[in-house]
């Protein structure tokens, strides 16, 4: 956090507590936390009319602490969508140690407009020795079993 988001988060705290406090001390229908400690003392240790200095005074902390919350938004705003979208970025990978195959040219065959491409090289297929025996029962070993059966081919 910024040193400004420090200062305007202690202001909200200091004047959440003050704010707190006043309505306390007030003297209400049931005379307030003065009443709570000595009955009717309150009223003469800060004057007959605190009534309506302590309501100005709430009324005062309320909008402030109002206003640094409306301020508050504006400062505790997260980044915007470019800021964010740059800081999610990966970085970019440590350079490669290995090295890459080195690549070898292929030589060109010139194709002429109307000529067929020339045939690929045959390969050379191993025949199958004479002597070697088809499969049991035939060229065609027929179905093959149900997975999960018992029977044989």
């Amino acid at each position: 956090m910024t040193l400004g988001q420090w200062i305007l988060l202690i202001a909200i705290l200091a004047i959440s507590v003050l704010t707190i406090l006043v309505i306390l001390i007030q003297r209400g229908r049931g005379e307030g936390l003065a009443g709570a400690f000595g009955g009717g003392g309150g009223g003469s240790a800060f004057g007959a009319k605190t009534g309506d200095v302590f309501t100005g005074i709430t009324v005062a902390f309320a909008c402030v602490f109002l206003l640094l919350n409306v301020l508050g938004n504006y400062v505790f705003l997260p980044p915007t969508a470019e800021a964010s979208a740059a800081a999610r970025q990966p970085a970019a990978p440590p350079p490669s140690t290995t090295t890459m195959p080195v690549s070898v040219p292929v030589k060109a065959v010139p194709v002429q407009p109307n000529q067929a491409p020339p045939p690929a090289t045959p390969t050379a297929e191993a025949p199958a020795p004479a002597d070697s025996a088809p499969p049991s029962g035939g060229g065609n070993p027929g179905p093959a079993p149900a997975p999960g059966s018992s029977e044989t081919p």
